[in-house]
């Protein structure tokens, strides 16, 4: 046995210049962007899955309730990101 390694956790630490701020920003940006346009495909789909569920009345009430409980973790998660960039 010639080599061993061990693996231990180890926190990184990073000193907070204007650089890596800006950079922190910018993805914090990008996330925000990516979610409200998947929250408007989405919407887009959930109007497309009510409108074909229109037919079948029993469907209905839980498909909206799906649709609610799903649409309201992504408003979470957006307006977590958001709260993020605040900070």
């Amino acid at each position: 046995m010639d080599k061993m390694t061990v693996r231990v956790p180890v926190a990184v630490k990073a000193k907070v210049t204007e650089d890596l701020k800006l950079k922190i920003i910018g993805d914090l940006q990008n996330t925000i962007k990516n979610m409200e346009l998947d929250l408007e495909q989405f919407e887009f789909q959930a109007k497309k899955a009510l409108h074909q569920a229109a037919n079948d009345l029993s469907m209905l009430p839980a498909l909206r309730e799906q649709i609610d409980i799903e649409r309201q973790k992504r408003t979470a998660a957006k307006a977590e990101a958001e709260a993020k960039l605040k900070r």
